[in-house]
């Protein structure tokens, strides 16, 4: 919650405490094209993901409501952030809440990415510093997204939502994986697969 209370937005979201809300697939995608969340059903379309995989967690407190808010906001983040959902891109991610929100769970989840799937292949190891240290950056460099009132920004243009979190217009380059690590999976990168 601290890193929450550092923004104007993080403070109101504390008190009003929005949520993402249900997920229907087909709200989503019948959304105008370019839109915040017409980007986020085409990620689950494309990567057949369950909208409703996530549970609907409580938030009879500012505590609880900040886990939620940050488990809902998780999945959006990488179409906000273009990073894909691959270990490159959830590094990146990691990096980005070490920079907004700093914590032992945080510091502890870039250690276990580390060792899942880069640590076991040795040659990839730079590979993850270099990804967290692109989401770090960013999470300097760009608005807190910690309260971000995502739900009623769905029919927002993508390109307008990243604006107003002063995310740069080249953010799909910067964190693009580099050859040696796209296109392959946790078990193909833990089997040292990566030519």
């Amino acid at each position: 919650a601290q890193a929450f209370a550092k923004s104007e937005r993080g403070r109101r979201a504390m008190q009003e405490q929005p949520r993402l809300g249900p997920r229907e697939l087909s709200n989503l995608l019948a959304l105008p094209a370019g839109s915040l969340g017409r980007a986020y059903g085409e990620m689950i379309q494309e990567l057949e993901l369950n909208p409703y995989g996530l549970p609907e967690e409580p938030s009879d407190s500012v505590e609880t409501w900040v886990l939620a808010h940050l488990l809902e906001s998780h999945d959006i983040l990488h179409v906000v952030y273009g990073a894909d959902t691959l270990p490159w891109g959830e590094l990146v991610l990691v990096g980005l809440y070490m920079a907004q929100i700093p914590n032992r769970f945080h510091g502890l989840s870039s250690q276990i990415s580390l060792g899942v799937p880069f640590f076991l292949n040795w040659e990839l190891v730079p590979l993850s510093l270099e990804a967290l240290s692109v989401g770090f950056q960013l999470g300097r460099e760009t608005e807190p997204f910690a309260g971000y009132d995502w739900q009623s920004r769905l029919a927002t243009p993508l390109t307008e939502v990243r604006r107003e979190l002063g995310i740069p217009e080249d953010i799909e380059e910067r964190v693009r994986a580099p050859r040696a690590v796209v296109g392959f999976s946790a078990p193909a990168l833990l089997r040292g697969e990566t030519e």
